[in-house]
């Protein structure tokens, strides 16, 4: 079974257990999964303190340089040989994961 994912500050959250109980309803976060929602998450919640803890319940880990997860946290994955013949993967992310 496929996860359902947010991505919001390059982190991954599943909200799955949330839409039903997200105070600005259901079309919000359903109409935002599976992309970079961070801008309009930070528009709409502007206290930090309990948007983090809540956030913190439904934060999951993924492969950061899964090119799915990549694309959808808006960086890119650039690939070149390395001069020891390996391959060399770059993920570029739009912010720091750390940046909230």
């Amino acid at each position: 079974m496929k996860r359902r994912l947010w991505y919001i500050g390059n982190r991954a959250y599943d909200l799955t257990a949330w839409i039903a109980r997200h105070p600005g309803g259901r079309d919000a976060l359903l109409q935002t999964e599976g992309t970079d929602c961070t801008e309009l998450f930070r528009a709409y919640h502007l206290m930090r303190t309990p948007t983090e803890v809540l956030l913190a319940r439904y934060e999951v880990a993924i492969d950061a340089s899964d090119p799915e997860h990549v694309e959808a946290m808006g960086g890119t994955i650039s690939a070149g040989d390395t001069p020891g013949g390996g391959l060399t993967v770059v993920v570029d992310l739009a912010a720091p994961r750390g940046a909230q």
